[in-house]
């Protein structure tokens, strides 16, 4: 936390002094990342002023997703809301990524209709924080809803990170495999028997 200054939204204020601040190093690159709740209007309205709990996952201990990299890892965010207006800033990020994809449960609180699915409303940004130029992934979280993985219960948990797209490389199937190898060992076959009739021509 000493490089970022103890701000790392750039706020001003020292992440320690407040609840709605967190910052830590996600587990895929040890790159520092900050959750930030923005807190409503009439400080405490709807119960949001403070983050339950921030932690950083491989992308691996949800189950691979086949086309996408996670490259800042998976961010599990616990907050005690009804509604909840998230920021994520990617301190050392050097790209802007395709888009935010969560895991979880597309009915709130059934676990078998869990998977894979992009984030709704995602906007990605940029912010300055100590003189660096920032990349952010803003949303907003609703209790209940889609990114919840819980049913309507006063508490959002959602499981996200950015994500960059990485098609799987085409492969040859077995038997294309196969007759390649045909073909290229004809292909040797016939150079053999070229550079024997040579022979036979220049004796």
């Amino acid at each position: 936390m000493d490089e970022l200054g103890g701000d790392g939204n750039g706020d001003g204020i020292l992440d320690s002094r407040q609840t709605n601040v967190t910052s830590l190093r996600d587990v895929s690159t040890g790159h520092y990342l900050t959750v930030a709740l923005n807190i409503p209007r009439g400080r405490g309205a709807g119960g949001c002023d403070q983050i339950n709990s921030v932690f950083s996952f491989l992308e691996e201990t949800f189950g691979d997703d086949p086309l996408y990299v996670y490259p800042a890892g998976i961010t599990q965010i616990d907050v005690s809301c009804a509604s909840a207006e998230i920021v994520i800033y990617y301190h050392d990020l050097g790209f802007t990524p395709d888009a935010y994809r969560n895991f979880g449960p597309t009915v709130p609180g059934d676990f078998s209709t869990a998977t894979w699915y992009d984030a709704p409303g995602v906007v990605f940004g940029r912010a300055d924080v100590g003189g660096n130029s920032v990349v952010t992934a803003g949303f907003i979280l609703v209790d209940g809803a889609l990114g919840d993985d819980t049913d309507v219960d006063q508490r959002i948990i959602s499981r996200g990170g950015i994500t960059r797209f990485a098609p799987p490389i085409p492969t040859l199937s077995i038997w294309a495999s196969a007759l390649m190898g045909l073909l290229l060992t004809g292909l040797a076959g016939i150079g053999y028997r070229c550079r024997r009739i040579q022979k036979r021509g220049r004796s």
